[in-house]
């Protein structure tokens, strides 16, 4: 990783999570978002540099995104970033929208008028973040509002299985994509009446949607910035 690329790259805070899952994280985001590119050299030192830690965390990060197939080992043990296809992006943001789908179904049985409120004023500061280009609070009230979802299906094996792929998708993609914003806030407001509803059918298809548009706008997104996908 050149020092040119290292200055470029974003500040993440690292913060409650175990630190090694802290770096993969940041680094994940950063292969998703085009800013690290196909092929560029992880160094272990610069990676301990930028996050101020002892290489162990820094092997676990690596060892993590080398399992999920964010990177690669190349010739003498260097790590480098792995090259995606198109499907490969397609295929995250369709099983994170799948198992999503199943969680929202599984709210809407039993979601309450109280939790209906909660989620709804969540739905409320996040609108105002959007007509505010508030970008940080953009990112993190859209989180929160499917993560509480997610909790209130109350199914630990399902939100087990969801974490990892959540895990892939940069929780600040939805401040950086055109236009983005006000189409989450419209999905919100749609999966707010089917809840309040209990239409759960109709909850799930609402999700999925919105997950596989998401997944087909970061790809244009990144084609936008130039990263060149193998077909």
């Amino acid at each position: 990783m050149s020092s040119e690329a290292v200055g470029t790259l974003r500040r993440h805070p690292v913060v409650r999570a175990p630190l090694g899952e802290q770096i993969a994280d940041a680094v994940r985001a950063e292969i998703l978002l085009g800013i690290l590119k196909p092929g560029e050299h992880l160094s272990q030192r610069q990676i301990c540099e930028r996050f101020g830690t002892s290489r162990i965390p820094v092997r676990d990060a690596l060892a993590s995104l080398l399992h999920e197939g964010f990177v690669t080992e190349g010739v003498g043990h260097r790590v480098v970033v792995a090259r995606f296809t198109r499907q490969d992006l397609s295929d995250i943001y369709m099983i994170e929208g799948l198992l999503h789908g199943v969680a929202v179904r599984r709210a809407a049985a039993r979601i309450t008028a109280s939790e209906v409120e909660e989620l709804r004023e969540i739905h409320d500061q996040f609108k105002q973040a959007v007509a505010d280009n508030r970008t940080d609070e953009i990112a993190t009230l859209n989180w929160e509002f499917h993560r509480r979802l997610n909790q209130i299906a109350a199914s630990p094996r399902l939100v087990a299985a969801l974490r990892p792929l959540s895990g892939g998708i940069p929780k600040d993609i939805i401040s950086m994509l055109p236009k983005w914003g006000s189409k989450a806030a419209s999905t919100q407001k749609r999966l707010l009446k089917s809840l309040q509803d209990s239409d759960g059918e109709r909850a799930e298809a609402i999700v999925v949607k919105y997950t596989k548009e998401a997944g087909a706008d970061l790809i244009e997104f990144l084609e936008s910035r130039g990263v060149d996908f193998r077909d």
